[in-house]
């Protein structure tokens, strides 16, 4: 999230901004030049997929940029051209959780890390493949899977 958001501590240079993102009908490209994982600022290109759902985040995200207000800068402002912030990104994700009856409790923007690591470990994905997914130089990614693991009756 720290990729998408503005850190308070950290100049928005750090930040996706407008020009990173390049669309085709089939995917959306998106040039990282930073992360928190990429501290030699190598960069790196993401590439996500359409799908055929109503939740596609190309279709989405093609409709946010429409909406956008015109402005130069980081790529997710709010529409009075303010950045959005970490702190009121995890604002909201907690009320979003409140509305779909979640408890926010154990959720920060932190919490998309752990969810990719650990989706992609319960569908199969190889230990390579999430690595390369998290963009983890090393075996760091292994401490964000988690997958609960049922308790037997006579265990509780």
């Amino acid at each position: 999230i720290g990729e998408l958001v503005v850190n308070k501590s950290l100049a928005h240079s750090h930040t996706l901004s407008l020009d990173d993102f390049s669309f085709s009908d089939n995917n959306v490209s998106i040039n990282l030049k930073f992360s928190k994982t990429d501290q030699l600022g190598k960069g790196s290109l993401i590439i996500i997929p359409s799908i055929n759902s109503h939740v596609c985040p190309v279709h989405l995200l093609k409709k946010y940029f429409i909406a956008r207000p015109k402005t130069i800068g980081p790529a997710f402002i709010h529409f009075g051209g303010n950045y959005v912030t970490r702190y009121q990104f995890n604002a909201v994700l907690k009320k979003a959780l409140n509305v779909a009856n979640i408890t926010s409790d154990n959720f920060q923007s932190h919490s998309f890390r752990i969810g990719a690591a650990s989706q992609s470990s319960k569908m199969g994905f190889s230990d390579d493949e999430i690595q390369d997914f998290g963009r983890w130089e090393s075996k760091a990614y292994k401490r964000y899977i988690r997958i609960p693991t049922l308790k037997l009756a006579s265990q509780i």
